[in-house]
């Protein structure tokens, strides 16, 4: 089997412009992706330092290394006034803190270094916020002297960091925590709160634990960069810089209209690769026709992040057929077929998903997207390939095109 040569629609995300990412086929550019977010984002870049883009210029991220994705991410607020300086905005008991101290996640001397005063139970910096039913706090941090990172609510430790072993180490009832290696010493600390909080604090201590303990040792403390807080979040988006006031980034969206000659209108295969963070319903990838609730073909993640094949022909949803398999937060693979009477989902080498539904498509298909959030919110997804074809592949083409 010949990709290349069989796919209607081949997309890496390599080339890309301000409110557009190109196909790697057609080469004409009548496959090429429409880009849009009213808003300013960040990226990891090639060199593996965050990087701030300008408004409705397209993402391609590195985070991790390897090959760049096209990061997609639904609309957030950082509720930190001033991420990158604790200096501003924060209540700073029993702390001292030196502002750009140290190169930061973004390559910039803008890393600030906090240490114990004195010794104690409860030394950190803090900022009032106000949330909704659940949270997602988070800082990129870096021992210097210290090793023991923790975020709280406010009211005591509740998530501990070691930043010498890259791990969690504690986590209070109704929090969930988790690190990311940033490189360099860096990590980023996550914790998630299924209800509201009042305050975002960031604490150092000398061991884990609700009732832990700091001893004042000269400068010995943390470094510290890119405080956030996302209410409604359930899990971390890529850093919101803020100066001063909350900040909102909008959401992404890349999809393409008008492309029913590069869609199979009765029968065809469609490919994704990529990655999902979280646990939020939404269409990985997805065809449908002018109509959206009346004809279309998509790869669904469910609440509980399971696969699902949907198809949807004459305004009724005629295929909602469940996996038991979870998506993967690392790098996965997916390739679904629809054809009257023998549609498909396939993951990771293997088939998933089996549907003898008939189907009878009477709008045609125009129009594709990634991402899509047409029936709930959208997702976080990074996409490393996508491809149309216009008849079904067979189990053993499927099988090896989704083989890891």
């Amino acid at each position: 089997m010949s990709i290349y040569s069989d796919a209607s629609l081949i997309f890496y995300p390599s080339g890309y412009k301000e409110n557009k990412v190109y196909c790697f086929k057609p080469t004409d550019g009548s496959g090429d992706l429409t880009f849009t977010r009213a808003s300013t984002a960040t990226r990891v870049n090639e060199s593996g330092l965050i990087e701030e883009v300008a408004s409705g210029v397209p993402r391609i991220d590195y985070t991790g290394g390897g090959c760049g994705k096209l990061l997609l991410e639904p609309q957030r607020t950082n509720l930190i006034n001033n991420s990158a300086n604790v200096g501003a905005g924060f209540t700073r008991p029993n702390i001292t803190v030196v502002l750009n101290n140290a190169t930061a996640p973004n390559g910039l001397v803008e890393a600030d270094k906090f240490y114990p005063t004195t010794s104690g139970t409860y030394r950190w910096f803090y900022q009032a916020v106000t949330t909704s039913a659940s949270n997602t706090i988070s800082v990129f941090a870096k021992a210097d002297g210290k090793d023991i990172l923790y975020i709280s609510q406010g009211s005591g430790p509740d998530v501990f960091f070691d930043l010498s072993s890259g791990l969690v180490t504690y986590e209070s009832s109704g929090w969930v925590g988790s690190i990311e290696d940033f490189g360099d010493g860096w990590y980023r600390c996550i914790a998630v709160k299924s209800s509201s909080v009042n305050f975002a604090a960031y604490g150092v201590a000398d061991s884990s634990g609700y009732s832990s303990f700091v001893t004042a040792s000269g400068t010995d403390g943390i470094l510290v960069w890119g405080m956030q807080c996302e209410s409604s979040a359930t899990y971390p988006t890529s850093y919101i810089p803020t100066s001063g006031t909350a900040v909102t980034r909008l959401a992404d969206s890349a999809k393409k209209t008008g492309i029913s000659s590069l869609i199979g209108q009765t029968e065809g295969t469609l490919y994704w690769e990529g990655s999902t963070v979280d646990a939020v319903s939404t269409d990985i990838f997805a065809v449908y026709s002018d109509n959206p609730l009346a004809s279309f073909v998509s790869a669904y993640i469910d609440s509980s992040k399971f696969l699902r094949l949907l198809i949807r022909a004459g305004g009724t949803l005629v295929v909602n057929s469940f996996s038991a398999v979870q998506a993967s937060n690392t790098n996965f693979k997916i390739a679904f077929t629809y054809k009257s009477g023998a549609s498909k989902l396939y993951y990771n080498g293997a088939l998933i998903v089996t549907s003898t539904t008939s189907l009878t498509f009477i709008d045609s298909f125009t129009t594709l997207e990634l991402q899509r959030g047409f029936f709930a919110g959208k997702a976080s997804l990074q996409t490393q390939a996508a491809m149309i074809f216009k008849t079904p592949l067979s189990d053993a083409e499927c099988i090896a095109l989704t083989t890891l």
